[in-house]
């Protein structure tokens, strides 16, 4: 088990102890009192457990309790006033709830765009340091088109050949470095788009 989901677990704990102590104190007061609204803190606590559906599940649980609450608390209070309180009670609780939720879903986006971020750098570093060795191999290159022995040894075509070759992939990872957006069907039509040319 990892410490992130101890915690998490330790978090949720925590989340329905508090739930089971409002509900108990709810239970205990006169119906006038709006007792139903602290059971926003188990919501609250559950944000450090990052768990969208124990956040729910918490949210449903406290909504039922002060639902029961109303029926099992001493009698206090003119009924239309009980029925607010119950009613913010919900309210409270769902808004808390939904807040929650939309919380995490923006930390989940996040986390996310971070990780995008960092496969793009990644990516980046990988096309420079290939355009670097490409571009040493033309230097390479043109060490041979200065050597008359070499090039009557390989040939005018095949030098020219090698020369058209390394031009190409240089500016093939000249295009691929400058991308903004990084996908996989970007990177193929350009890495193949020289040879879709000279068809």
């Amino acid at each position: 088990m990892t410490t992130q989901h101890a915690n998490s677990n330790l978090v949720m704990l925590i989340s329905i102890l508090a739930m089971c102590i409002v509900f108990a104190v709810d239970s205990h007061i006169p119906l006038g009192v709006a007792g139903g609204v602290p059971h926003i803190i188990p919501i609250l606590i559950s944000l450090w457990a990052k768990n969208i559906r124990f956040t729910l599940i918490l949210a449903v649980l406290c909504s039922l309790f002060t639902v029961i609450a109303y029926f099992s608390s001493p009698s206090g209070g003119e009924l239309w006033k009980v029925l607010f309180n119950r009613g913010i009670a919900l309210l409270a609780i769902w808004s808390c709830a939904l807040l929650t939720i939309k919380y995490f879903n923006e930390l989940i986006r996040h986390a996310a765009l971070e990780k995008e971020l960092e496969k793009i750098t990644v990516y980046r570093e990988t096309i420079s340091g290939v355009n670097h060795l490409v571009r040493n191999l033309q230097s390479n290159f043109l060490i041979i088109n200065h050597s008359k022995n070499l090039k009557d040894d390989l040939g005018e075509e095949v030098i020219d050949a090698l020369n058209q070759s390394s031009r190409e992939v240089c500016e093939i990872l000249d295009k691929l470095g400058d991308l903004d957006e990084v996908t996989p069907e970007v990177i193929s039509k350009i890495a193949y788009s020289n040879v879709n040319e000279s068809k």
